[in-house]
């Protein structure tokens, strides 16, 4: 977020607004730079023009910043398999044909999913606090103001922690902090960050106008942590809400690398794996997006592998997953996020729909397979 000596609160709010609004819109590339690797690879300038053209008016109605975004000049594809990727805007179409506003807060309010998780009996980080003038959860902490909140990050007795925002995305706002603080009064976050107590309440006032939840920080499974080091791998799961009930449709790795404290994939640095559904078997493993996009088997941090390792409590994850998704039967698409930890599988978050951008880069293939199209139409969306 910032140095190591100084943390500004006012420009961090600034970068974070800017950085969400880069996020939820289609992605933005260099197009010059892309097209000259597009050339390289072998295609001729008016024919990655007419693809262009063609992919924008098909069924994924992908923009031309994501056709270089998912390599679509790769020769390796053929037309059929390129007319598969789904673009940001037609993404958005879709999970709104398939989904219930009404359900959305169930997902999107991490405290209302997590009280919600907690109520079914299903494992979710413990919390340790709430920041809120007067919502709770739990056993944790009610922090009703400022100086609630220092004495809770003066207290040793809460660390280790994960803090995020109740109402955020993409990972921003998230902070992991090991230890209280100590000279001059300064936290020391997981990435060796070095934050004041007092400038990190003014941001958590600042960034949690919904509140702050304050969880226990989740420790990788042992076989994981050995692989691929202390950082918390999750998967993310593709879910469908079928006439029969819960089906998976696909799952990815989302794996931390480079340092980041979260692995969403937008952070530089971090991988996907695409995963055997059946096996829970890595298949395929990359980093990074265009012509910057390069494979990754082996882990950079460690020099472990990524691609062929066999994820622990594989089929637990999936049991955990389905039982969750069952409880949100109006949201007809979601994507899940579960951590595989030291306790076994943990439900981190759910998402309405979900970026389809992580399993077609992890997968190197588009999501509107038949599979797709006949959930798509059974909810009555109009290709």
């Amino acid at each position: 977020m910032t140095d190591t000596t100084t943390f500004a609160v006012d420009s961090a709010l600034e970068a974070d607004e800017k950085l969400a609004k880069r996020l939820i819109a289609p992605p933005q590339i260099d197009l010059a730079k892309h097209m000259q690797a597009a050339v390289k690879a072998g295609g001729r300038m008016p024919s990655v023009v007419s693809e262009i053209w063609r992919l924008g008016r098909g069924p994924g109605k992908l923009s031309h910043h994501e056709y270089f975004y998912y390599r679509l000049y790769d020769g390796a594809l053929s037309f059929e398999e390129k007319l598969r990727f789904v673009g940001k805007n037609a993404q958005q179409r879709m999970h709104r044909a398939c989904n219930d506003p009404t359900w959305y807060s169930i997902v999107h309010d991490k405290l209302q999913f997590q009280i919600t998780m907690q109520g079914l009996g299903l494992p979710t980080p413990r919390v340790l606090a709430v920041f809120h003038p007067f919502r709770s959860a739990g056993q944790g902490q009610s922090l009703r103001d400022l100086a609630a909140l220092e004495g809770f990050l003066r207290d040793a007795a809460g660390y280790p922690f994960f803090a995020k925002p109740v109402d955020g995305m993409f990972s921003l706002g998230c902070w992991s902090i090991e230890t209280p603080a100590a000279e001059g009064d300064m936290l020391v976050s997981s990435d060796g960050e070095r934050v004041a107590a007092s400038e990190l309440c003014r941001y958590v006032e600042g960034r949690g106008r919904s509140g702050y939840l304050f969880q226990e920080l989740l420790r990788p499974h042992q076989a994981l942590a050995e692989a691929w080091g202390e950082r918390v791998p999750t998967i993310r799961i593709f879910a469908f809400i079928t006439e029969r009930g819960p089906e998976i449709f696909r799952a990815v790795c989302k794996i931390c690398a480079n340092g980041n404290i979260a692995d969403n994939y937008w952070r530089a640095g971090n991988i996907l794996g695409a995963i055997d559904l059946e096996r829970g078997t890595i298949l395929r493993a990359v980093s990074g997006t265009g012509a910057d996009q390069v494979e990754s088997p082996e882990h950079p941090d460690t020099g472990r592998p990524i691609v062929g390792l066999e994820l622990p409590d594989w089929q637990a994850a999936l049991d955990l997953c389905l039982a969750a998704a069952a409880a949100l039967p109006a949201i007809r698409t979601q994507s899940w996020d579960i951590a595989l930890t030291s306790q076994g599988p943990v439900l981190v978050e759910a998402n309405f729909g979900g970026d389809l951008n992580l399993p077609q880069i992890a997968f190197g293939a588009g999501c509107l397979d038949d599979r797709f199209r006949d959930h798509l139409l059974r909810c009555g969306y109009k290709f």
